[in-house]
């Protein structure tokens, strides 16, 4: 059986368990969260990168067709 002291004791170990798990589980929060404002940031980044690159491609695809039809003409 255990005194009051024992049982004091152990009530005391479990608060602290708790304590530690909701603080640890806070910052995996925090973490997760930071993670994804980074990703969120490198998608935009991703689909302006994107769009410049089908603007160039549409742009030199254009120019080079001008002395295709050139040559074509010929």
């Amino acid at each position: 059986m255990l005194s009051n002291s024992g049982l004091m004791i152990q009530i005391g170990l479990v608060v602290s368990c708790i304590y530690v798990f909701i603080t640890n589980s806070r910052e995996v929060e925090e973490e997760m969260e930071f993670s994804n404002s980074i990703m969120q940031e490198q998608a935009h980044e991703l689909q302006r990168s994107n769009a410049d690159l089908e603007q160039f491609a549409y742009i030199i695809s254009h120019d080079l067709k001008a002395p295709v039809r050139n040559i074509n003409g010929l």
